[in-house]
C-alpha cells in the first residue's frame, strides 16, 4: 500500500515536470534589439525631457566647435603665435552662445517688440560674430540708425545676453560716434566689446552709466550731462552736438534703456531708437519724454 501510494506520486511528478518542460518558453529573438526604444511623438514627452534633449543637442553643437579651435589653439601655442589671445576669445564667445539658453528672453522680447521676429526667427541658426560694418547707405545719412539686434552684430555676445537684447547703450554711442567723426570702425560690436574689456558693463543691470562719460574721449568726442530742460536740449542739439538719454518705464522699455536724439522740430524732438524703426520714425514733445527720461549727455565734437 505504501509502495503503491509513493509510485503515484512520483509519476504525478514526473508528468507535472514534463508539462512544464513543454511550457512556451518566449522568443527572445523577437525583442527589438539593445538599445532601441519605440519611437514615441514629440508631443507625448514631457516638457522637462524635451528641454534636456534641446540642451543636450546645444551640448553636442558645443563640443564639435570647442574640440577644433582647442586643437589649433594648442598648434599656435607650440609654434608661438600671437593669434592665441583671439581663437581663446573666439571660444568663450561661442561657448556662451551655445550654453546660455536665452530662449525666455527672447520670447519675452518678441513679446514685447514685434519688430524682432526675424531676429528671434534666426537666433539658433546665426553666428555669434559680426557679419558687415556700417553700410554704403548709412555712410551717405548724416544721423544713421543702428538697430541693435540687426544681424551685423545683432547675435554677437554681450555680458549674460546678446547685443540684439541687452546692447542699446553700444549701439546709441556707436551712431553718435559716427555721425560726429564719420568713424566707420566704431560699430555696435566694436563698442560693445570696448565696454565688455574695460568694465562697462554690469552682470544683473547692463551698460554702465559712466560708458557715457569715459569712452567718447577715446573716439574724439566731448562729453557732459545736460539738464532735463526743453530750452536747453533744443539749443546743443541746434549747436550741432547729439544727445543720449536713460529712458525709465514708459513708451520705450519697461525697465531701462538708451537711445539717441538727434533734431528737432516744432513738434518736438527727432529720436533714433536702437530696438525700434517705429519709434524712430515719429516726432516726440518734450512733454512725452521728460516724464519717463532719467539722465541726459551731450555729446560733441573736440576741438
Amino acid at each position: 500500500m505504501l509502495r503503491t501510494e509513493v509510485t503515484r506520486r512520483r509519476n504525478g511528478a514526473e508528468r507535472s515536470g514534463a508539462a512544464v518542460s513543454r511550457q512556451k518558453i518566449p522568443d527572445r529573438s523577437r525583442r527589438p534589439a539593445s538599445g532601441t526604444r519605440p519611437k514615441v511623438s514629440s508631443e507625448a514627452l514631457p516638457a522637462a525631457i524635451l528641454r534636456n534633449r534641446r540642451r543636450k543637442k546645444r551640448q553636442q553643437r558645443f563640443r564639435r566647435l570647442f574640440l577644433p579651435l582647442l586643437f589649433c589653439a594648442v598648434l599656435l601655442v607650440l609654434a608661438g603665435s600671437s593669434g592665441i589671445r583671439h581663437l581663446i576669445e573666439r571660444q568663450r564667445s561661442l561657448a556662451a552662445f551655445y550654453e546660455n539658453d536665452l530662449t525666455d528672453e527672447l520670447n519675452t522680447a518678441l513679446a514685447k517688440n514685434p519688430e524682432l521676429a526675424d531676429f528671434v526667427a534666426n537666433y539658433r541658426n546665426a553666428s555669434p560674430t559680426a557679419t558687415g560694418g556700417i553700410s554704403d547707405l548709412e555712410k551717405e545719412q548724416p544721423y544713421p540708425l543702428f538697430l541693435q539686434w540687426d544681424a551685423r552684430w545683432g547675435y554677437i555676445p554681450y555680458g549674460n545676453s546678446n547685443i540684439g537684447l541687452a546692447g542699446c547703450g553700444p549701439t546709441c554711442l556707436s551712431m553718435v560716434i559716427f555721425s560726429l567723426t564719420r568713424n566707420a570702425q566704431a560699430t555696435p560690436d566694436a563698442i560693445a566689446s570696448f565696454a565688455m574689456d574695460n568694465g562697462y558693463y554690469v552682470d544683473g543691470i547692463g551698460t554702465s552709466w559712466s560708458l557715457m562719460t569715459d569712452a567718447p574721449v577715446r573716439f574724439g568726442l566731448l562729453s557732459q550731462s545736460v539738464p532735463l530742460d526743453e530750452a536747453a536740449m533744443k539749443s546743443f542739439l541746434d549747436q550741432g552736438g547729439l544727445l543720449i538719454a536713460s529712458m525709465g518705464p514708459g513708451d520705450f522699455t519697461d525697465s531701462g534703456h538708451f537711445i539717441v536724439l538727434y533734431g528737432c522740430n516744432d513738434s518736438g524732438f527727432l529720436v533714433n531708437d536702437p530696438n525700434s524703426r517705429i519709434r524712430s520714425s515719429q516726432t516726440w514733445s518734450f512733454s512725452s519724454l521728460s516724464g519717463q527720461t532719467v539722465s541726459l549727455w551731450g555729446f560733441s565734437k573736440a576741438a
